[in-house]
């Protein structure tokens, strides 16, 4: 009998406005198309969803304004995140307990909501100057977080943004 994974959907829509596609032997999801990412109450309402203990390497394309609550929380394998400089937005609990040690931040992006990288495995952050908001417990008990650079003009750091990080 073949596994779930292995039958699962390689690609598909979500919304009105993106698609995606997942590459098996590279554990490569892309999403593609224009707009925001519709969100979901919880990761596995995500078509991709069904790789979550696959993906390696995600790839957000030009385009895409927002990443939506919960898109890529427990991705277990996730090591490698590309944002595009499209976005503005990531929704709360986004990359919640996500392995990835490091993740670009484009210099548009003005809002990140609660919990969006909490548990996370991230080792350094550098904030953009664009973020306008910081959503309570945005990077909450990130064990390996060492260096988070915070450039001027970055405003409202919500309570417990870094709150059980390593330094």
């Amino acid at each position: 009998a073949a596994s779930s994974a292995a039958a699962a959907e390689t690609s598909g829509t979500w919304g009105d406005n993106l698609s995606w596609e997942f590459h098996a032997d590279a554990g490569k999801l892309t999403i593609s198309g224009t707009g925001e990412m519709k969100s979901a109450r919880n990761a596995l309402e995500y078509p991709w969803s069904v790789h979550l203990e696959a993906v390696k390497t995600l790839v957000i394309a030009e385009g895409i304004t927002s990443v939506g609550s919960n898109a890529f929380a427990y991705y277990s394998a996730l090591e490698s995140v590309m944002l595009p400089s499209t976005l503005t937005t990531i929704e709360a609990y986004a990359f919640y307990q996500i392995p990835a040690p490091h993740i670009d931040l484009p210099m548009g992006l003005t809002f990140i909501d609660f919990s969006a990288f909490s548990r996370s495995g991230l080792q350094s952050i550098t904030l953009p100057a664009s973020l306008t908001y910081l959503g309570e417990y945005a990077f909450m008990e990130c064990a390996q977080l060492k260096t988070v650079n915070i450039p001027n003009g970055v405003g409202n750091l919500n309570s417990g943004c870094f709150k059980g990080c390593a330094s």
